[in-house]
């Protein structure tokens, strides 16, 4: 899955062949289909499921944030979860059973990291403090979760920001 502008009018998904560059499909048109406000493509990505047929993704739908499900054999949109809650969602990558996702999002102007449980259709909070709490990455056996935070090096009484680094 690739994010383009390549029809000039609106950031559009596409699936190619990762051998060949051969553009398979358009998954998602913000322009033509009014589904979609927005891809949350900046400082975003999607992620495959573990079968390697599904792809999961941040969007913006009627001013809320959704994660939203897409089938890559023909782009249909699988699922939709919404989370009004929240502010804006980043970087959700799949578990390794396929049966949660992480991510990280915005909430009350702060980041912190969440699971959604697909089968249980639950939001866990992992993370609740004032520091960056970034790009979630399951390990193998899907027991911990690895992610990017400047928890270790910024210094809020002194409102000094720190580095960033993997927990």
């Amino acid at each position: 899955m690739f994010l383009s502008e390549r029809d000039l009018f609106s950031i559009d998904m596409f699936l190619a062949d990762a051998r060949t560059g051969e553009v398979i499909r358009k998954i998602v048109s913000t322009a033509a289909d009014p589904h979609f406000d927005s891809l949350q493509f900046i400082g975003s990505a999607g992620a495959w499921h573990p079968d390697g047929v599904q792809f999961v993704f941040a969007a913006i739908q009627a001013g809320e944030p959704v994660l939203t499900v897409v089938e890559s054999n023909d782009g249909d949109t699988v699922r939709e979860v919404g989370l009004p809650e929240l502010g804006e969602i980043f970087n959700p990558t799949w578990s390794p059973d396929g049966r949660r996702i992480a991510f990280s999002a915005l909430t009350g102007g702060v980041s912190d990291l969440y699971v959604y449980d697909l089968t249980a259709n639950r939001l866990e909070r992992l993370t609740d403090d004032p520091y960056s709490d970034l790009e979630p990455a399951w390990s193998p056996d899907g027991q911990a979760i690895a992610f990017v935070t400047d928890r270790f090096t910024t210094n809020l009484d002194r409102l000094e920001l720190g580095d960033l680094r993997l927990a």
